[in-house]
């Protein structure tokens, strides 16, 4: 039976950079894996690669990517405020379609999966018990714990337990915690929240607390972790001591303003021009707006940095993705945003105040813009705005987070050319490891249907790599890898390069 390095040795893969050697001859470039297995990664990059022989040289610095990791922890946030049953409903009826994205093409395989759902509700900070008219009283919110009980549709069952488990056993054999249900209709049980939350939305903040506390072992250090946000407004997470809420200012006279959601927008965002504070007489456009990183809301720019650092093996091994409110024109230019008037019950009587107009009145939908900016700190391989969230149906954005989170979960691959021993064989080493044990070096297979010498490894191709050289390793199935990390390293040819191996 065939297996990829990624179900062999719970693989994890990622790069190592050459150094630049000046005055050699440039002959080959070496392509580095790392696979994983139980123990967790940082471990590896304690000790280096095994390396073929002789060692090679280059006369240039390269990277060659090759991030692998079959575990992935799920984590959703979802915008529970007042106007998100629809759009909950929305996801739920879409996420099939994400977990068939997930799935192994050849073998309709899962990922190892931990899938969890949190709340945007962190209550209003130090005013909370006074804010019951906006579902914030509970002090705290829900402080990113997990849901897997509370508002869903009558007889439908969760997870057995506060996330979502889809695994192996201690034999290989798959496993779950929710017995023989759907995992996309168990998942939709714990994700419909209703509309119960705090209308402060606290979305970074939230996700924050639930990946900085342990809860019962969802984080794993093997695991690649991604994090998707469902939301129809904009992050106004505060600090913990912030006055942001009080709700002793109710009107656009006092300093605060109207407690309403654009406290959130002036003092949460800048642009070219000043937000208003009064009542405009009519709206008023803004051009080039971004997060206002004074410290009134939680800095964006803090935020990326305490979520990278929940990985202790690189932030690279964490995925950023948000279906929100869009900020950017086709062309990726700033959208304007608009500020007008509307009319509220301030308790003594309706007074106008100023609001954000919304992207679409009928999901009363805001721009995301400090979301787009946390996303767009991760960069294009490990982030994702899909800015849909006006859509009927969310088959397209999630199956774009899917297929951006796919290459993170993949075999490895390399598109160079692998340089050949005297032999014939690819110039590589692979090795396989237990921890405090002496690395065992794999053979190069001595055949490729039905080799006899198990374990053993070969590069193929038209796999799962459909340009490019897959590493796989054959191992006996019936044989089940604990705690073991497979180590491999070839060799590449430069381009140009025509000396021997590579000609």
């Amino acid at each position: 039976m065939s297996l990829p390095l990624s179900t062999a040795s719970a693989a994890s893969f990622w790069s190592r950079v050459l150094r630049v050697v000046s005055r050699v001859p440039a002959r080959t470039l070496r392509w580095p894996l790392l696979a994983v297995g139980v123990w967790a990664a940082w471990a590896c990059d304690a000790q280096p690669l095994a390396r073929p022989t002789p060692d090679v040289v280059a006369v240039d610095q390269q990277t060659v990517r090759l991030n692998l990791d079959r575990k992935l922890d799920l984590l959703f946030m979802v915008d529970n405020s007042s106007s998100m049953s629809k759009l909950q409903n929305t996801m739920a009826a879409n996420f099939r379609v994400f977990m068939d994205v997930l799935r192994d093409p050849t073998t309709q395989e899962l990922p190892d999966l931990h899938i969890a759902v949190i709340s945007s509700d962190m209550g209003a900070g130090r005013w909370s018990s006074s804010l019951a008219d906006a579902h914030c009283n509970r002090p705290g919110g829900d402080q990113g714990a997990f849901h897997h009980t509370g508002v869903k549709p009558v007889g439908c069952l969760g997870p057995d337990g506060p996330y979502i488990i889809d695994s192996y056993g201690d034999k290989g054999e798959r496993v779950n915690n929710y017995g023989s249900g759907n995992i996309a209709d168990v998942f939709s049980c714990i994700a419909l929240l209703g509309e119960g939350g705090c209308g402060f939305e606290s979305q970074f903040g939230s996700t924050l607390a639930a990946l900085e506390q342990d809860q019962g072992g969802f984080l794993r250090d093997d695991a690649y972790l991604a994090v998707v946000m469902l939301t129809n407004e904009d992050d106004c997470s505060v600090p913990p001591d912030s006055n942001l809420f009080d709700p002793r200012d109710m009107t656009p006279a006092d300093q605060l303003g109207a407690l309403w959601n654009y406290r959130c927008t002036e003092f949460g965002i800048a642009c070219d021009q000043p937000l208003p504070h009064q009542t405009p007489a009519s709206p008023v456009t803004l051009t080039n707006c971004h997060s206002k990183e004074d410290g009134v809301l939680l800095r964006v720019s803090d935020f990326v940095t305490r979520l990278k650092q929940v990985k202790a093996n690189g932030s690279n091994r964490i995925f950023l993705a948000a279906i929100a409110s869009p900020t950017r024109a086709a062309d990726e230019s700033v959208l304007p945003v608009s500020i007008r008037s509307t009319s509220i019950n301030a308790g003594t009587g309706t007074v106008k105040i100023p609001e954000l107009a919304h992207v679409c009145e009928s999901l009363s939908a805001d721009p995301g813009i400090r979301l787009a900016e946390a996303v767009a700190a991760f960069g294009k391989e490990n982030g994702l705005f899909a800015p849909d969230i006006c859509n009927a149906d969310y088959t397209g954005p999630l199956s774009a987070i899917g297929k951006a989170i796919i290459p993170h979960l993949n075999p490895p691959c390399t598109k160079q050319k692998v340089a050949k021993k005297a032999d014939g064989s690819p110039h590589c080493s692979v090795q396989d490891e237990t921890k405090g044990s002496v690395p065992v070096e794999l053979p190069f297979c001595n055949g490729i249907d039905k080799p006899d010498n198990l374990p053993c490894w070969h590069l193929v191709t038209g796999d799962k790599c459909t340009d490019g050289l897959q590493m796989k390793v054959e191992r006996d199935p019936s044989v089940h890898l604990s705690g073991v990390t497979t180590h491999a390293s070839c060799e590449v040819c430069l381009p140009g390069v025509t000396s021997a191996g590579c000609s």
